[in-house]
């Protein structure tokens, strides 16, 4: 396992189903049980992270606290400029069982829980667990 992160991909898949107009992850045995051959599915590859682009990313998630002059980072250009800058591949097709770009525009209009899953599977996958990790 090499210390570098230079074009190594991570697959990052969220299980999902669309319920009474809502979007319900499926993030554990117990759903998956519940929604068996309900459920779809997205595949994507995206960069792990280098020192240099996770400075890049916060240096330009940098704000200043109007009340305080202190710095801070938004949040949320911080998730924003993650997924955008990391994700690089997914397997979205749409009605008529074509690919759909990944695009920025794209991404924005990915419904909130469907985006965060995808972010959150990034970060665990990146972080490695505890048990990953044999301790």
């Amino acid at each position: 396992m090499s210390i570098f992160a230079d074009e190594e991909f991570v697959e990052v898949e969220v299980k999902y189903v669309e319920t009474n107009g809502n979007i319900v992850i499926i993030n554990n045995i117990k759903l998956e049980e519940k929604y068996k051959g309900k459920y779809n599915t997205i595949k994507t590859k995206w960069l792990k992270e280098n020192f240099k682009s996770s400075n890049d990313i916060m240096r330009n998630c940098m704000t200043f606290n109007a009340a305080t002059g202190q710095p801070m980072v938004d949040a949320g250009l911080f998730r924003d400029s993650r997924i955008k800058t990391f994700m690089k591949e997914w397997d979205v097709k749409d009605k008529d069982d074509y690919p759909i770009a990944l695009t920025p525009e794209k991404i924005d209009s990915l419904k909130s829980p469907i985006a965060n899953a995808l972010l959150n599977e990034y970060d665990r996958k990146v972080s490695g667990s505890e048990e990953e990790l044999g301790n």
